[in-house]
């Protein structure tokens, strides 16, 4: 027997009542637009609030220096996957530094992975066979190695994790940028 939400008698995973009140609200305020709703109903590309993101994060604190860390980009928008190597490959990480310049999408960071991770909701269910390289940042931990944020999928949630540029990245791999 399939669960039903009480007060809709939808199934489990539709949409809430304050969910829809908040789309409501939205296209009333008219931040969310019909574009941006036909968008979000094609679930390919995730509609995610940059409006907040906060400053100070406690990276530092923990020994680690910023490399190189995209402007802070605020507002809301789309984002979309793209693809940094062939299936069954991978490439290293120097290749992705280069990779993510020739293909425009170093203008998400850090601190949009931590904001995103706040709005995991909002991340489409297919995108969840991907890690998301946010390729605006490169961080050195506290033992000098350069790092990249990336969200990982764990069958339960998403998680924030650095990888080691010296490493090389698979071809599930995906880095996020905001929709062209």
């Amino acid at each position: 027997m399939d669960k039903k939400l009480h007060v809709a008698g939808w199934g489990w995973g539709s949409p809430t009542p304050a969910q829809l009140k908040e789309l409501f609200a939205q296209i009333e305020s008219g931040a969310m637009t019909s574009e941006k709703l036909q968008k979000a109903l094609r679930n390919n590309e995730a509609y995610v609030d940059f409006q907040n993101i906060p400053f100070g994060m406690s990276w530092k604190e923990k020994g680690w220096k910023s490399e190189k860390d995209s402007v802070i980009k605020k507002g809301d928008f789309f984002l979309e996957l793209i693809s940094f190597c062939e299936d069954g490959k991978s490439i290293s990480g120097k290749e992705l530094e280069r990779m993510a310049i020739e293909q425009g999408c170093c203008e998400l960071g850090l601190a949009h992975a931590e904001q995103l991770l706040k709005q995991q909701d909002r991340i489409p269910k297919s995108w969840r066979k991907h890690y998301l390289v946010f390729a605006g940042s490169v961080w050195r931990d506290a033992g000098g190695a350069r790092d990249v944020p990336f969200l990982d999928w764990d069958g339960d949630r998403w998680y924030l994790c650095f990888s080691w540029l010296r490493s090389d990245f698979g071809s599930y791999g995906r880095f996020v940028r905001p929709c062209k």
